[in-house]
C-alpha cells in the first residue's frame, strides 16, 4: 500500500514505456483489418499523405472508422494482434518497475496522445488502474492529448484523485511534453541526447536523468531513491 505523500509515477508511452511509436501499428492493423474498413483506412493514409490532412484529423477519422468496426468484431480482432505486438516492444529497463506499478505498489499514471481505443486496453495489459489518453470517438471537439491539454489534463485528473499536492515523477522521451514537465520534481528523459541537453539548460532546478541507455537496476534505482527522499520530505 502506498503512503499518500510518496510521489506519483507519470508515465508517456511512445518512446518511453514502450521503444516505438504505436500511432504507425494502429494503421497497419486498421489496414489489415475486416476488408471493408482496411479500404476506407487506406482511402484516410491517402488524404493524409495527398491532401496533407493534419495528424489530429486523420487519428480522429480512423478512430471513427474503429468505431464503425466495433459491431462487426473486426475491431476486436485487430486489436487483440496490435497489444501483442505492442507489448513485445516494452522497454526491458522499465520492467521492474512496471512490476511495482502491475502490483499496486505505487500510485501510476499512463498519460498519452495515443488514441483512447488501444492506448486504454494497452494500459490496463501494462498493469496500470489510472490512464489518460486521447479520448476515443475521434469527435472534432475532443483535445488530442499533447502539450497543454496533456499537462491540464494530467494535473485535474490527479486532483480528482485526491493527488494534487503530491510530488511526480515522469517519465517522457519528448519536448511536446514540456509543459507537465515543468509541474514534476524528477524526470527520467528517454529523448535524444540534444534535447536533453536543451532541457537541462531550460530547467536547471529538475533533477533528471538521461534514462534511454540505462540498464533496468540502474532506471530501479535511480527512482526508488527519490520515491523514498521525496515521500520521506513530504512528512
Amino acid at each position: 500500500m502506498t503512503s499518500t505523500n510518496e510521489p506519483l509515477w507519470l508515465f508517456d508511452l511512445d518512446g518511453t514505456i514502450i521503444d516505438v511509436n504505436s500511432f504507425p501499428l494502429w494503421v497497419s492493423a486498421m489496414l489489415t483489418s475486416r476488408v471493408s474498413v482496411s479500404l476506407r483506412a487506406a482511402a484516410a493514409l491517402a488524404a493524409r499523405k495527398v491532401l496533407r490532412q493534419s495528424h489530429i484529423d486523420f487519428k480522429r477519422r480512423l478512430q471513427r472508422l474503429w468505431a464503425e468496426a466495433a459491431p462487426t468484431g473486426a475491431a476486436d480482432r485487430a486489436l487483440g494482434a496490435l497489444l501483442e505486438r505492442l507489448m513485445s516492444h516494452v522497454r526491458p529497463s522499465l520492467e521492474t518497475l512496471l512490476d511495482d506499478v502491475r502490483h499496486e505498489r505505487v500510485d501510476a499514471v499512463l498519460t498519452t496522445a495515443a488514441a483512447a481505443e488501444y492506448a486504454l486496453p494497452l494500459a490496463r495489459q501494462l498493469g496500470f488502474r489510472h490512464a489518460i489518453a486521447t479520448p476515443p470517438g475521434g469527435k472534432t471537439d475532443a483535445p488530442d492529448n499533447v502539450g497543454q491539454a496533456k499537462r491540464d489534463r494530467t494535473l485535474a485528473y490527479l486532483t480528482a484523485q485526491g493527488w494534487a499536492a503530491r510530488p511526480r515523477i515522469l517519465f517522457t522521451d519528448h519536448l511536446d511534453d514540456l509543459p507537465l514537465i515543468r509541474e514534476c520534481q524528477s524526470l527520467l528523459w528517454f529523448g535524444t541526447p540534444a534535447d536533453y541537453g536543451m532541457l537541462r539548460g531550460e530547467l536547471p532546478g529538475l533533477e533528471t536523468i538521461a534514462a534511454r541507455e540505462l540498464a533496468a537496476d540502474e532506471t530501479y534505482g535511480w527512482v526508488e531513491t527519490r520515491t523514498r527522499r521525496q515521500g520521506a520530505a513530504c512528512t
